[in-house]
């Protein structure tokens, strides 16, 4: 057994256990995971299972002279330290309300929680037992905030109102120039939602082929497994597409509510 094989899988193994444990402190201290950071351990959970298969195969099946039964169980360690982080990154202790600035108290749900609304599963398991008060609610970002929203249209509204600069007010126009984030992002999650849609149909004439030739037998499963995640993608995206929607009706209304009570 090479020494270098051996240093680097236990190397690899307490990395990883040590960040797992950093993450469990930050955890309990209420600090959320980043979007970029969910997504890195979502792609490299992904990619994991792949080489967790390839380890079982190599070892049981193959039954190749090269990894030594210590490599074999420092790998068995090392891939779940990952869906371990994995499922930390999605949960967050909470913080008392009473130690949250006005700054950041938008932003306790971590990105995962956000995109598969288990913050707000959340909320209405907890509404069937009690009468839910300001401390239950928290929310994913600052900008559904009235004043955020009505200072961003204020922003733009303003530059209608120069003197002798824009002789035809356009409100819709400056609504539009206040929010096209979120109506940017609706716009693009239907459109991947109706491309993802097309999907399954061709991943089902490949079922059909795989029953009528004698392919190898993990791809039933691999189609099976790939048509589950391209329709969960699918039901997320076209969710989170009616809740950006819905947001954005709410800015809409917010920011001319605003201005119409400012007045």
């Amino acid at each position: 057994m090479p020494y270098s094989s051996l240093l680097s899988s236990s190397s690899k193994v307490a990395i990883f256990l040590l960040v797992a444990l950093s993450m469990l402190k930050h955890r309990s201290c209420g600090v959320t995971t980043s979007i970029a950071l969910s997504t890195f351990w979502l792609i490299f959970s992904l990619c994991s299972i792949i080489l967790y298969r390839s380890a079982f195969v190599t070892y049981f099946i193959l039954k190749s002279e090269e990894p030594s039964g210590v490599i074999f169980v420092l790998d068995m360690l090392f891939y779940p330290i990952i869906f371990i982080q994995l499922i930390l990154s999605i949960f967050t202790d909470r913080k008392r309300f009473s130690t949250l600035q006005e700054a950041n108290i938008m932003e306790e749900v971590s990105f995962l929680s956000y995109i598969t609304h288990l913050w707000f599963m959340k909320l209405i398991l907890k509404g069937r037992t009690k009468l839910l008060t300001v401390e239950d609610f928290f929310f994913s970002t600052i900008y559904l905030t009235a004043k955020t929203v009505y200072a961003n249209f204020e922003k733009h509204w303003k530059y209608y109102m120069l003197p002798g600069k824009h002789p035809d007010m356009s409100l819709l126009w400056a609504l539009l120039k206040a929010f096209w984030p979120w109506i940017t992002g609706v716009v693009l999650m239907d459109i991947f939602s109706a491309i993802i849609l097309l999907v399954p149909p061709l991943l089902l004439d490949r079922i059909i082929d795989f029953t009528t030739d004698d392919f190898y037998s993990w791809r039933g499963a691999f189609y099976a497994v790939l048509i589950f995640l391209i329709d969960f993608v699918g039901k997320m995206l076209s969710n989170n597409s009616l809740h950006l929607m819905f947001i954005s009706g709410i800015q809409f209304q917010s920011a001319l509510m605003g201005a119409i009570f400012r007045k």
